[in-house]
């Protein structure tokens, strides 16, 4: 699996992505600064990245529409060491998520969002929608 960490997150984010097996780059690594959503989505989708952002609900309306997608991971973020807790959250659900699922997470996480509320409680659901699974 590819995960791609968005601007508004540390590109220091992708340690902890490489750290367990995720080829894990960021937008800043890529030279990708200052692209909008509606540029970063065709971008992971073309290169299969899970992209690892704050919740704007620009990439969710664009991957609803998008058809086939490798999958949003969103963080409530709250500060700088934050971001490490609710990644490791993000990450440790998906790899429980996937194991129970009886697949890889990379395979998982097509066509899902992973959402890590502020205090660390992950949820994940299809896009397009569906219901949210707990």
């Amino acid at each position: 699996m590819k995960i791609l960490v968005d601007e508004n997150l540390t590109p220091d984010l992708t340690q902890l992505g490489n750290a367990r097996g995720y080829y894990t780059t960021s937008v800043v690594h890529l030279g990708l600064v200052g692209l909008k959503d509606f540029q970063l989505i065709p971008y992971c989708i073309e290169h299969d990245y899970v992209l690892m952002s704050i919740d704007d609900g620009d990439p969710k309306d664009l991957a609803e529409t998008a058809g086939l997608h490798p999958g949003l991971i969103f963080l409530d973020v709250q500060g700088y060491d934050h971001m490490f807790t609710l990644a490791t959250a993000a990450l440790d659900y998906l790899e429980e998520q996937a194991a129970a699922a009886g697949e890889e997470p990379g395979s998982f996480m097509v066509n899902r969002v992973i959402e890590v509320a502020g205090y660390g409680t992950c949820q994940h659901y299809n896009l397009p929608a569906d219901n949210p699974v707990e």
